[in-house]
């Protein structure tokens, strides 16, 4: 029995290294392709007419070209320019039915994943919550995407409504 080891020959290497440099190059694109088939959140925001008692809300639409839902859990950032007062019970309360849990006065998740094409409406603003506050900003964002906008509280009739911005 001969039990001679023979080395690989360099055109042998060169052309095994051929092979393996293809199969390196879609494996490490791969991800980025699979990324950019889930676009982010659009974010939108729905201002209601003068002399009404409608309120300010926000859309989040989980666009139709995505092939991705935004998983339950996803997190939601409401940033309302210092309004202090929040309450997280009454901002549950407002948003009742819409798949949507505030965990403090700053953040939400969504309960239920959103679809590719599915919107969810909410406020951000429990009524009550002052009798006037000067113009602010409020902005609410999701996995990169937001909207932004100045808004004013008003109390009409003992009821006080978030307006967008008179000014």
């Amino acid at each position: 029995m001969n039990s001679e080891i023979t080395s690989p020959s360099r055109r042998q290497i060169a052309k095994g290294a051929a092979w393996a440099v293809p199969a390196v190059a879609v494996a490490a694109a791969a991800p980025s392709l699979a990324a950019s088939t889930c676009p982010p959140p659009v974010v939108a925001v729905n201002c209601p007419p003068l002399l009404t008692t409608q309120q300010l809300t926000f859309t989040i639409t989980n666009p139709s070209s995505s092939t991705c839902d935004l998983p339950e859990g996803e997190v939601i950032t409401v940033d309302r320019g210092g309004l202090a007062g929040v309450q997280v019970g009454p901002l549950n309360d407002l948003n009742v039915g819409v798949e949507l849990l505030f965990t403090d006065a700053n953040t939400a998740e969504l309960t239920a994943p959103l679809a590719p094409g599915e919107s969810i409406t909410f406020q951000v603003f429990p009524r009550g919550l002052a009798t006037v506050s000067a113009l602010q900003n409020v902005t609410v964002a999701i996995q990169g995407a937001s909207a932004t906008q100045g808004y004013t509280i008003i109390s009409l009739l003992g009821l006080s409504v978030a307006i967008c911005g008179l000014g």
